[in-house]
């Protein structure tokens, strides 16, 4: 697509933290998806590999002119009631960060959800990350991703109910854009059979997947990065 900004370059660099879960982390290759078994993809299971969508950000910013550092800090297994306690380690005063971030990118929910957590609670604690966020670095911008799919193949009880919680948790969670920057993944990439090869699992992308979860970030986050570089 035309990049209406090429004709001007940027003087700041953007620099992106990364923060979630396995998702964030680009965790695939290790699970049954519930329909489609272990071997519907082209690579062999159970093997864990990572491919996360931060690569693909990273690859866009480059290619974009958009010059910084995309750090990715996903913890494979992470609830968001622990990741309030994780990120003020990559917040001032207490981080090694340098330089500290100027857009931070929030993911997470799918654990917490799993392990039987009401989606209000789940709510609040990503309500205390971006106030963490903001009082630690008042200049950030924080984008929020919603749970990628609510896992639409009910086969067992765990699956229906993470789904049944899935399904009031992301529309709260979206609700929150008229003061935060949300992306609906959901809604974006769907969990369906003519979209299998970029689902890994019921939770997780292939690397196609992630590629695309990272061109979707991208895309919505873009016009928040030309405004950091300070377009000239």
């Amino acid at each position: 697509r035309p990049d209406p900004f090429s004709s001007r370059h940027c003087t700041q660099p953007v620099n992106v933290l990364a923060f979630g879960d396995s998702i964030t982390q680009g965790g695939y290759g290790l699970f049954e998806h519930p329909a489609w078994g272990m071997h519907h993809n082209s690579y062999p299971k159970p093997k864990l590999r990572f491919h996360p969508y931060t690569l693909q950000l990273q690859a866009l910013m480059a290619s974009h002119g958009i010059p910084g550092d995309v750090r990715n800090v996903g913890v494979a297994g992470e609830t968001v009631e622990h990741m309030v306690g994780r990120l003020p380690k990559f917040l001032p005063p207490s981080s090694f960060l340098s330089p500290f971030p100027t857009l931070l990118i929030l993911q997470g929910g799918t654990n917490d959800l799993l392990r039987g957590r009401p989606p209000e609670s789940v709510l609040q604690n990503v309500r205390r990350l971006v106030r963490l966020a903001a009082e630690r670095l008042p200049n950030v911008t924080v984008g929020i991703l919603s749970i990628p799919a609510c896992c639409p193949f009910r086969t067992q009880q765990m699956f229906d109910q993470f789904a049944s919680r899935c399904l009031v948790y992301n529309p709260m969670l979206l609700g929150l854009n008229a003061s935060l920057m949300t992306i609906d993944l959901a809604t974006a990439i769907p969990m369906t059979a003519a979209l299998k090869h970029v689902w890994d699992d019921c939770f997780h992308y292939s690397p196609e997947g992630y590629d695309w979860m990272g061109r979707i970030v991208f895309d919505r986050l873009e016009p928040i990065m030309r405004q950091k570089c300070d377009m000239r």
